[in-house]
């Protein structure tokens, strides 16, 4: 009988540290991606629609690309709600019972172009509320109660916005 031996180069304690940096490497993608609990989740897409959020999901990944929170019953938006969320280019916040949005809620969201924040309770908007926000190209406020638009704030607006058809546009400054 022909019996071959070969004595492998790496030694035991380097096959083990191997296969160690195997088995974390593959869980890199599922540790890099946290999706919670009722959300469907797409590479960094997170959609949380009609699940009865009254606030954004802790467990929501922040270098997620796009979250939808359509539909839930969020009330408030605080300040730097979304300040770990900085690689968000869409933000969908309709349809919920949002009625005040804080100074700074949106700190730190310099790549997102959407945000939809239509069909909610808005009355209020401070005047820095989308001052951070370099790279919006829309934002949709239609279908809330928005008195007016701070006219320093609507004259810097270099996006495509909606509001309600019957918006009073003497108070603000650049709508027509």
């Amino acid at each position: 009988m022909f019996c071959l031996h070969f004595k492998w180069p790496l030694g035991a304690p380097m096959l083990a540290a191997i296969y160690a940096m195997s088995m974390v490497l593959k869980m890199l993608p599922a540790l890099g991606m946290a999706c919670p609990p009722k959300c469907r989740c797409e590479k960094l897409l997170f959609y949380c629609d009609s699940q009865g959020f009254h606030s954004v999901p802790n467990a929501t990944d922040k270098g997620s690309l796009g979250l939808s929170l359509r539909h839930n019953h969020i009330t408030e938006l605080e300040r730097d709600q979304f300040a770990s969320f900085s690689q968000l280019t869409w933000l969908h916040l309709d349809h919920n019972q949002i009625s005040t949005v804080k100074e700074d809620a949106f700190q730190g969201l310099y790549k997102l172009k959407e945000l939809i924040l239509s069909s909610n309770k808005i009355f209020y908007l401070p005047n820095t509320t989308f001052t951070q926000l370099i790279n919006l190209q829309n934002l949709d406020l239609s279908f809330n109660q928005l008195a007016l638009l701070w006219p320093s704030e609507a004259a810097d607006l270099a996006f495509t916005f909606q509001l309600p058809a019957d918006y009073p546009s003497t108070p603000v400054l650049g709508l027509s």
